[in-house]
């Protein structure tokens, strides 16, 4: 039987880490669902399970201390662990130091290394880097401490260049990352699909339209730039659309920076688990993603599996969204807010761009699709020929 091993941050049942934390679980779970023998490791916000593993859903979770602020110092932690499991496939659904721990216990015990691409940050060979540059865009940070995290950022990077010379088989999202991996890093690619389960109930498009709400759901960190939604929301005041925000995951000077005039149509639930994060999806009308850049967002698949239209102002991984009328690109901020108020007046229309969206996401993007699709790769390149799914 074959023993598969994700190495990860952190594991969503501590409310911890993001979406390639909820796809490497989702593919884990469904892999032991299908009868593989499947561990997860990944550190522990709570102290009390560090060193201890847990059956969850048929995988055996391996809880790591939590590291501090530099994760390099003690990553030696995932390779003992992985010495101790001896997987025959180790999956990483994200890029860090870490990365070169996996490539080390890969390449002295012939095991096959699998890279998930999570952004399209992430085939920069200087990922870590470019981040603390733009960190220090929006901050006031001393010079010691740049020199210090800057130092962090390098020995990050250098490590995860060794690991990725390490990978047996990479997954990219988009064309972008697909295109920028093989450039910067030379490593070839094959497309991931991310997937989503399928909701039990789905409100008819006439009941989402008479009590309409437009989400936006994620970190609030400077690349979602969550700022526009709440200038759509306050430039939507004067009409009957609610605006509702579910994220956090930034520090309280950045809070207090972009809710200190939050306009009353407004309402911010904080950072939530993910089973009450998808309670707000159930219900909602459009969904707006406002980031600079995405791999693909997990946001997006939520919204379409329940047939709601998305809005975007830029990210639209290889126009899945234009092709297949899922909603709507916006140019601006001013060009987004027209489009929503037309859908929100135009039942007809609505109905066909919630179908076209839930018919879409089950057709592509259910765990069952993207299990599939995952194994079908891997035996195509040899890391499981033989064996087929279980």
């Amino acid at each position: 039987m074959t023993r598969f091993a994700f190495v990860m941050p952190y594991h969503i049942s501590q409310n911890r880490g993001g979406g390639a934390e909820v796809q490497a679980w989702f593919l884990a779970a469904e892999l032991a669902r299908r009868g593989y023998d499947v561990h997860y490791i990944c550190q522990s916000v709570v102290p009390e399970k560090s060193g201890q593993t847990e059956h969850l859903l048929g995988v055996d979770v391996h809880w790591l201390p939590q590291s501090g602020r530099f994760l390099w110092v003690d990553a030696g932690k995932y390779y003992r662990s992985l010495t101790a499991i001896m997987p025959d496939i180790v999956v990483q659904r994200m890029s860090s130091c870490i990365t070169g721990m996996i490539g080390k216990f890969c390449r002295r015990y012939g095991r096959s290394f699998v890279w998930i691409c999570t952004d399209n940050a992430s085939p920069d060979p200087w990922m870590h880097v470019s981040r603390q540059r733009q960190i220090y865009r929006h901050m006031e940070v001393t010079w010691p401490k740049r020199l210090l995290f800057s130092g962090n950022a390098i020995i990050c990077d250098i490590m995860r260049q060794r690991g990725l010379r390490c990978v047996n088989q990479a997954f990219t999202q988009n064309d972008i990352q697909q295109e920028e991996l093989r450039r910067s890093c030379g490593v070839n690619s094959q497309r991931i699909i991310s997937g989503h389960p399928r909701p039990q109930n789905v409100l008819p498009a006439c009941d989402k339209l008479a009590n309409a709400m437009v989400l936006w759901a994620g970190n609030l960190g400077y690349n979602k730039r969550p700022e526009l939604f709440l200038e759509l929301a306050r430039s939507c005041l004067a009409t009957n659309l609610r605006f509702v925000m579910v994220g956090g995951g930034v520090s309280e000077q950045r809070v207090r920076g972009l809710f200190r005039d939050m306009p009353a149509n407004l309402e911010w639930k904080h950072r939530l688990p993910l089973d009450e994060t998808t309670s707000y999806f159930d219900r909602a009308t459009f969904f707006t993603n406002t980031s600079v850049k995405e791999g693909f967002p997990n946001t997006f698949i939520q919204a379409w599996l329940r047939g709601v239209p998305t809005f975007s102002l830029g990210v639209d991984p290889d126009r899945v969204i234009i092709k297949n009328r899922l909603g709507y690109v916006a140019t601006d901020l001013n060009d987004l807010r027209q489009r929503l108020l037309h859908l929100a007046s135009s039942p007809q229309e609505y109905a066909e761009l919630s179908n076209n969206a839930q018919r879409y996401a089950i057709a592509n993007h259910t765990i069952a699709a993207m299990t599939e699709h995952f194994l079908r790769v891997l035996q195509s390149v040899g890391i499981m020929a033989h064996q087929g799914s279980q």
